[in-house]
């Protein structure tokens, strides 16, 4: 506001051009950002595929010869709950952290035997009702519909997922990096590394060229939901032969 009434108000310069597949330019803002989100978003047609796509899609489809995972163990299983935060807000069912891990310490067995159950039978719970394939057991951890008569009910909807989810980015985890499969060049999600070990590793890249009194020009591309809009056939290949 202060800006709008001092009159420091800049105007932005934005792109709104880009060259198309075919050689042709965009003529409009609309143009430019129907382009971009084609690009970047692809639609994902299997009529579309060429010999080396289906090839992909078919290799997905066939059985996984892989030998199974071990077992959570029940400490594990404890390290996991134990390291909530105690003060964050529950969910919907008004579990709290406090209360799932004194049921932890109450049945551990059970409680363990729940999440290996789940990896046996690779089960994940669906984040809405409708999404189950059987509405009819209550096949939902993360959401439920409320109401004035409280249902008696062991699904405890926030934390269950939560720690299945983190049981199972652990077995993950711990793979990747036995095998050595992380590149190093790999900074977001990735243990004792951050944003400021790529600044670095930017800043040692252009540093010899600058002495040498050239001009360094570097994109930036965020996406965002990347993961979500990436072709899962080929991450699911890539996966079946790790």
């Amino acid at each position: 506001m202060y800006k709008l009434a001092s009159g420091k108000t800049r105007n932005t310069v934005a792109l709104t051009t880009l060259k198309k597949p075919d050689g042709s330019k965009t003529a409009n803002m609309i143009d430019t950002l129907v382009c971009m989100a084609e690009q970047l978003i692809p639609e994902d047609n299997p009529q579309d595929d060429k010999d080396h796509h289906k090839n992909i899609r078919r290799l997905t489809e066939q059985p996984i010869e892989t030998i199974d995972d071990r077992n959570f163990s029940r400490d594990q299983v404890r390290q996991i709950i134990e390291g909530f935060h105690p003060r964050k807000a529950p969910g919907q069912d008004g579990i709290t952290s406090d209360i799932l891990t004194l049921v932890f310490k109450g049945i551990p067995k059970t409680v363990t035997a729940i999440y290996n159950e789940c990896l046996k039978r690779g089960y994940f719970p669906p984040k809405k009702m409708e999404d189950s394939q059987d509405n009819s057991d209550y096949q939902t951890w993360q959401r439920r519909q409320p109401g004035p008569v409280q249902v008696p009910s062991n699904k405890f909807a926030k934390y269950r997922c939560k720690v299945l989810k983190k049981l199972l980015i652990n077995i993950i985890k711990h793979y990747i990096y036995k095998i050595e499969y992380i590149n190093e060049r790999q900074y977001g999600f990735t243990v004792q590394k951050s944003t400021t070990d790529a600044a670095m590793a930017v800043k040692h890249f252009i540093e010899p060229e600058l002495e040498k009194g050239k001009v360094v020009i570097m994109a930036s591309l965020d996406v965002k939901g990347a993961f979500y809009v990436a072709w899962w056939p080929a991450i699911l290949s890539i996966v079946n032969y790790l």
